[in-house]
Formats: C-alpha cells, sequence, structure tokens
C-alpha cells in the first residue's frame, strides 16, 4: 500500500502504528517548491522502523509533539534532529511512556512534559543529571 502525503505528521503516524507483521506500506511524499518542480520520494514505512529501531518507534509521537509539528511551535534554536537524539533514548522511555498513556493523571503528564522539554533545551546533561541537579 502507498500512502500520498506532503506532511511529516503522516509518516510519523505510519512508522508508529506500522507492525512487523503488516504488508509494505510506503510513503509517497510529493514536495513543491518555488523554483523547482514537484519532486517525490517514496519512502518505506518498514525501513525507517528498522533504521531507528523499536524504542524510538515507541517515542516518536510523543517526541514529535514536543519538538515541533502541526500544532505545536518547534524549539527555538535546536533542530528537531538534536532533540529527537535526545530525547528518544531508554533514559527517558519512562517520561515518554506517561504523556502516552491515555489514563496518565495531568499532573504527571505535565511534570513528564517539563522533564522531557528540559531535556530537549539542555543538551549537555542527561536525565539522571537532571535528577542529581533537582534533589541537591
Amino acid at each position: 500500500m502507498t500512502v500520498v502525503a506532503e506532511d511529516t505528521d503522516v509518516l510519523l503516524l505510519l512508522v508508529h502504528h506500522f507492525k512487523p507483521s503488516m504488508a509494505d506500506v510506503f510513503m509517497l511524499s510529493l514536495s513543491h517548491t518555488k523554483t523547482r518542480n514537484a519532486e517525490s520520494k517514496l519512502v518505506s514505512v518498514r525501513k525507517v522502523q528498522c533504521d531507528i529501531h523499536d524504542m524510538a518507534v515507541k517515542q516518536v509521537l510523543v517526541v514529535h509533539a514536543l519538538t515541533g509539528c502541526d500544532t505545536t511551535s518547534a524549539i527555538f534554536g535546536h533542530s528537531k534532529v538534536a532533540a529527537f537524539a535526545k530525547l528518544a533514548s531508554s533514559e527517558t522511555l519512562p517520561l515518554t511512556e506517561i504523556i502516552a498513556d491515555a489514563d496518565a493523571t495531568p499532573d504527571a503528564v505535565a511534570a513528564a512534559g517539563t522533564k522531557l522539554m528540559f531535556l530537549a533545551v539542555c543538551f549537555s546533561c542527561s536525565y539522571s543529571a537532571y535528577i542529581q541537579m533537582k534533589n541537591s
């Protein structure tokens, strides 16, 4: 199956919800620029999942929402790629799981989101360093 879309949000949804037992799914992305004709790019959802690994697949929607998507602003001065590299890790998995949990309390989601945003802008420190700093 091929999904035609111009938005990376669609690709991230496909990557997050795709299961290995499914038939191959591709996204055909059409880019339009003022200086060029439309360019198309065919992306294998299975390959993207394999390239970013299971943990990042679980976290991709939360990290994307925090770093900027159609409904949120990006973090000023920080690229999505750098933020994703920092936030999609085993260290932050418990925090992203709280945000993705439909049964989590608003306070728990706010606390997890605050910690993730801190880590997104403070690239020189890790979550464990954040905990040590907070407890001192």
